[in-house]
């Protein structure tokens, strides 16, 4: 999780930082003992030497002569490096912080410099000061702080220890001489999650016992019971008439898929919609119901009118609120569900949309920035989809991020999305039969079968990059905003059930962001009042990006 947080950018900065941004470009659970370095950017330059020889006069013929000046500059000396982090977070949280820590140990092993860390360091406080301090008089010459609450500290400490190197992750300040600001372009793999999340996620109905998934059609809802997964039913083409339970098209078609071979189902007619269905309001007594028998390819077809169009129950069951038919194995006699059935049911009215929980830290311009691309990248895939975001206020508070995720659950959410640096929102996912996209890094360890898959950070070939400058003398301080070109930011691997053909659209999309020919934020894009933001075709600048406080189109909830 990136630590861009807490404060919005000031717009001259922001501009400042956009332009030069332009220009740039095993679980280590244990506790290692606090420690933090910081390196100090050294560069030497040779004393120049210039000679003058001196000027011979004769008096046969005054003749002054003198030589050429010679400038020598002697190669700069390499400086021998000791990097310290000072990590906001704990490394065994799986987050933010183990990311940075795998790509301290990284960076350790390629250019074999010494390293420390210490971890927990509070945002605010005096100890990220003292912590520095310390590394200083134990020869650290490299610090790297990692959360956005340590770049003032860490700009008033470059101004007092001018041979030090500082780079902050994250935040926006940085100086000419020995501040550098490094950070990545997190929203384009939050966007290819997006798509992933957004291929898992279905229409969601409740009544009696049973939950209802529905698939992307506008006007059906399919699979009623977890147990079967797989199990759609469809009315296509046509559409079905509320009220009177009439049809407008007699080629309308009801079909189902993924059902037990050899059952019979029994197509049911019931008044209603999906917000009001009711048992109770199915007709098992007045008219025969449909009867079929499931194929070998777990198929079944029946044309609408042989099933409502000639029936008269509306009458009795008072003006009907809709049309819906309920597909059962359970049989025809009237009872209640028991959750043993297979069922499915389709009404008249469109389909609640498919829900997405997002569970976000603090509404600043890095988070609301990945929110707005997973949404973009769900909407990709599932253009009815939308993403309900639900603030903690928290970088690290398992116990929050689990309650937020937990509500967003109980609201229908079937995939969950977040924020933060615990697993929590994955684990409430897992025990809730949903899917989960984590941040940071691929915890799909931690809630194994609710893991989709996760933006990362890779750390690593940045701390080297910044290092071997340093140890050449070669370090120049600036702005860093790296991409997946560089390696910085990835997508981690998907979940081998997701289906291949989702997979193989990601993984396009990857390549072509990759390559320069797709970019997340391009128009048209409309906020969530529907006003255009950005023009069809156009891409946002990163100034804008950086600066980013509204909400896409397709979000619930602001901040």
């Amino acid at each position: 999780m990136s630590k861009l947080r807490k404060f919005l950018f000031p717009i001259a900065t922001l501009l400042a930082i956009s332009l030069v941004a332009a220009a740039c470009g095993s679980d280590d659970a244990g506790t290692a003992a606090p420690a933090a370095t910081t390196g100090a950017p050294a560069a030497t330059t040779g004393a120049p030497a210039a000679t003058t020889a001196a000027p011979a006069a004769t008096t046969a013929a005054p003749a002054a002569t003198t030589a050429a000046p010679e400038i020598t500059t002697a190669a700069p000396e390499p400086v021998e490096v000791k990097a310290a982090f000072i990590y906001v977070g704990p490394v065994g949280d799986a987050g933010w912080t183990w990311a940075h820590d795998l790509g301290r140990q990284f960076a350790a092993e390629q250019t074999g410099v010494e390293t420390a860390f210490v971890e927990m360091v509070p945002e605010g406080t005096a100890d990220f000061g003292n912590f520095v301090r310390d590394f200083i008089e134990q020869g650290y010459n490299v610090i790297f702080g990692t959360s956005f609450g340590y770049m003032d500290d860490m700009l008033a400490l470059a101004d007092e220890y001018p041979d030090v190197v500082f780079e902050h992750i994250s935040g926006y300040k940085a100086n000419d001489t020995n501040f550098g600001n490094t950070f990545g372009r997190m929203y384009e793999p939050r966007y290819l999650s997006g798509m992933v999340a957004g291929s898992m996620a279905s229409s969601k109905i409740k009544y009696g016992h049973v939950d209802f998934g529905g698939d992307l059609l506008p006007d059906t809802i399919s699979r009623a019971d977890w147990a079967a997964p797989g199990v759609e039913l469809r009315y296509t083409p046509g559409k079905m008439h509320g009220g009177q339970g009439v049809q407008d098209n007699w080629a309308g078609k009801i079909v189902g898929s993924g059902w037990p071979v050899g059952e019979t189902v029994y197509l049911i007619p019931c008044a209603g919609s999906y917000d009001t269905f009711d048992y109770s309001k199915c007709r098992y007594d007045d008219a025969s119901p449909g009867e079929l028998v499931v194929d070998d390819d777990g198929n079944i077809a029946t044309y609408f009118w042989n099933i409502v169009e000639q029936l008269s129950f509306w009458g009795p069951l008072g003006r009907a609120e809709g049309d819906c038919t309920l597909a059962s194995t359970y049989g025809p006699d009237g009872r209640a569900s028991t959750g043993d059935e297979i069922e499915a049911v389709i009404c008249d009215d469109p389909a609640p949309p498919p829900l997405i929980g997002y569970v976000a830290a603090f509404p600043i311009p890095e988070v609301i920035r990945g929110i707005n691309a997973f949404t973009l990248g769900v909407r990709e895939v599932n253009p009815n989809a939308v993403v309900e975001v639900n603030w903690t206020s928290t970088w690290f508070d398992p116990v929050v991020e689990g309650d937020a995720a937990q509500a967003l659950l109980d609201k229908g959410a079937d995939v969950i999305a977040m924020h933060q640096d615990s697993t929590a929102a994955g684990q409430a996912a897992e025990a809730a039969g949903a899917r989960w996209v984590s941040y940071n890094s691929d915890m799909s360890a931690f809630a194994p079968e609710a893991y989709l898959t996760a933006p990362v950070w890779n750390w690593g070939p940045r701390y080297v990059e910044i290092i071997e400058a340093v140890q050449a003398g070669t370090y120049t301080p600036g702005y860093y905003w790296g991409s997946m070109a560089d390696g910085v930011v990835d997508l981690a691997p998907i979940a081998a059930d997701v289906d291949s053909s989702v997979t193989d659209r990601v993984m396009a999309a990857k390549e072509a962001i990759i390559a320069g020919d797709l970019h997340p934020f391009t128009g048209p894009i409309h906020d969530q009042a529907g006003n255009l933001i950005l023009a069809d075709g156009v891409v946002m600048d990163d100034g804008a990006m950086l600066s980013m406080s509204f909400f896409v189109d397709g979000v619930i909830g602001t901040d």
